[in-house]
């Protein structure tokens, strides 16, 4: 599923899963700890400011060839996953190349 806007009700049970995630992978974390992290991977629902997608003010967005065939734009680390950042260490060279064609204009390409 692809998506720009999401409901907060969404937004929610996607943090909270985060959160159960890092519960069982560290429980020996205390909910400051465990909270500073799940906010890297998720958007808080109850924020400073709403997640993006909640506004509609962001999208995901999947390179895919003529057939369909989504290609590689991933870091091998989690921490880094968004395609406009500057590339994280650990991208590979495919992923870098693929990375480039969503920063450039699409008139730049000719």
């Amino acid at each position: 599923m692809l998506e720009g806007w999401r409901p907060g009700y969404i937004q929610r049970r996607m943090w909270l899963t985060t959160w159960m995630r890092f519960q069982n992978l560290h429980p020996e974390w205390s909910d400051v700890q465990r909270k500073r992290v799940v906010n890297r991977y998720t958007a808080p629902p109850d924020g400073p400011a709403p997640a993006p997608h909640s506004t509609g003010g962001a999208i995901d967005v999947m390179l895919v060839d003529l057939l369909g065939k989504r290609l590689d734009t991933r870091a091998r680390s989690r921490r880094s996953t968004r395609a406009l950042t500057p590339p994280p260490a650990g991208l590979s060279p495919e992923a870098e190349r693929n990375r480039q064609v969503l920063r450039e204009p699409c008139w730049a390409r000719g």
